[in-house]
C-alpha cells in the first residue's frame, strides 16, 4: 500500500512538472509566435516596397520607350489594357495575366536597339530596314532574359510578332506552340498600331480596324483571341 502511494505521489510531482514545462512551453511557442509575425510582417512590408519599385520601374521604361516618338505616346498602356481585357476575357490565371501586363508594357523595348530614324521614317522600308525593325522582339528578349524575374517576360515578348499560320518572326510557329499571352499581345498591338497615327499612314477607325482583325483570324491571328477582342472591344473606350 505503502508503495502503490508513494508511486501516485512520484506521478503527481511528474504531472506538475509536465504541467509546469507544458506552460513554460506555450509561452515559449507564443513568444515565437510573436516573433515570427513580426518577422512575417516586415517580410510582407519589404515584398510590397518591391514590388512599388518594380513596379514604378516598368512604368518608366514604358514611358521612356513611348516618349522616343510622337507616334507611340501611350501604346505601351494601351496595348496593356487591351490585354488585360482580352486575358480577363479568356480567363486566364492570375500569374499569366501578372506576366501579360508586364509583357504588354514592356514589349517594344527592343526598339532601344533599332535606329530611331527607321520607326519614324515616312516612306517604305528598305529591306535592310524591314529586317532592322523585325529585330526588336529578339533584342527585347535579349535584353530582359538575363534578369530571373523577367526570363518569362522575354519569352512572351520574343514571341509578339509570330503568325498563327506560323508565317511570322522570329521563330516561325505556329498555333499553340505560341505562347497565349504573345497571341494576346499581338492582337493587341496590331489593333493600337493600326488605329493610331504612324509615320508611314494615317490612323484607322476601330471599326475599320476590328474588320481588319477579323480577315485576318485564323492566318496572322488565333481565332480564339480575335473572338475575345471583337466581344469586348467596345468597352474599351468606356
Amino acid at each position: 500500500m505503502e508503495k502503490t502511494e508513494k508511486d501516485v505521489n512520484e506521478l503527481v510531482e511528474k504531472l506538475k512538472s509536465f504541467q509546469q514545462q507544458s506552460v513554460t512551453y506555450a509561452e515559449e511557442l507564443k513568444m515565437a509566435h510573436r516573433c515570427e509575425e513580426e518577422r512575417y510582417k516586415k517580410l510582407e512590408e519589404t515584398h510590397d516596397a518591391l514590388q512599388q519599385i518594380y513596379t514604378e520601374t516598368i512604368r518608366v521604361m514604358a514611358d521612356v520607350m513611348d516618349s522616343r516618338s510622337r507616334y507611340t505616346r501611350g501604346h505601351s498602356e494601351r496595348v496593356r489594357r487591351y490585354c488585360e481585357l482580352m486575358g480577363q476575357r479568356l480567363y486566364i490565371s492570375d500569374e499569366e495575366m501578372k506576366m501579360l501586363n508586364t509583357a504588354a508594357t514592356l514589349h517594344d523595348i527592343g526598339r532601344m536597339d533599332v535606329e530611331q530614324t527607321i520607326w519614324d521614317k515616312p516612306g517604305k522600308l528598305t529591306d535592310t530596314e524591314f529586317e532592322a525593325v523585325k529585330s526588336h522582339a529578339v533584342a527585347g528578349e535579349k535584353m530582359l532574359s538575363p534578369i530571373p524575374f523577367l526570363n518569362k517576360i522575354a519569352e512572351i515578348i520574343r514571341h509578339h510578332h509570330e503568325k498563327y499560320d506560323g508565317t511570322g518572326y522570329p521563330d516561325c510557329i505556329s498555333g499553340e506552340n505560341i505562347p497565349l499571352t504573345a497571341r494576346i499581345l499581338a492582337v493587341a498591338d496590331s489593333f493600337d498600331a493600326m488605329t493610331s497615327e504612324r509615320s508611314y499612314r494615317e490612323r484607322i477607325d476601330p471599326d475599320t480596324a476590328i474588320e481588319e482583325l477579323k480577315s485576318l483570324s485564323g492566318t496572322q491571328f488565333d481565332p480564339m483571341v480575335i473572338e475575345a477582342f471583337v466581344s469586348i472591344w467596345k468597352k474599351m473606350y468606356v
